[in-house]
């Protein structure tokens, strides 16, 4: 949809707010999109009523802008401050986390890590499987 500038409803703009117009005074912007669907977006910007001249050594009645975009951060499991495995270690004190951008806590190369069941017994890792004492070790298989 179109998203008209500075229309707002309470404190917020809104697309399509009450006006259903432009505001064609105000100079500054701000535009939040709570959890926008992926994908390609255009921003563009249409300039209205610029009334005096910002470069007097251009051609023309002109004024500068400017358009910032940011996000907020991308939180890995490996950097959210939670056991996201159940091991009992958070984020880079987990073996399985490599460096913050590390998206899993597992760890393929530790047994007891790796969720998954490598002794067939129904259970896997610490602290669900009894043969791992903790999420470094190496999974002994059970007694027969």
């Amino acid at each position: 949809g179109t998203f008209l500038g500075n229309d707002f409803v309470g404190t917020l703009s809104v697309p399509a707010g009450p006006s259903s117009v432009p505001d064609r005074y105000n100079v500054v912007e701000n535009v939040y999109l709570d959890a926008p669907t992926p994908g390609t977006w255009t921003i563009r910007v249409a300039a209205y009523q610029v009334s005096q001249d910002q470069e007097p050594e251009r051609a023309g009645v002109n004024q500068d802008f400017s358009l910032v975009f940011s996000q907020p951060p991308v939180t890995t499991a490996c950097a959210d401050g939670v056991d996201n495995d159940g091991d009992g270690l958070v984020d880079l004190d987990d073996p399985g986390c490599q460096d913050a951008l590390d998206d899993s806590e597992r760890s393929p190369e530790l047994a007891c890590d790796d969720g998954i069941d490598n002794d067939g017994d129904g259970l896997a890792d610490y602290p669900a499987d009894p043969g791992c004492g903790g999420p470094t070790w190496t999974e002994a298989p059970q007694c027969q």
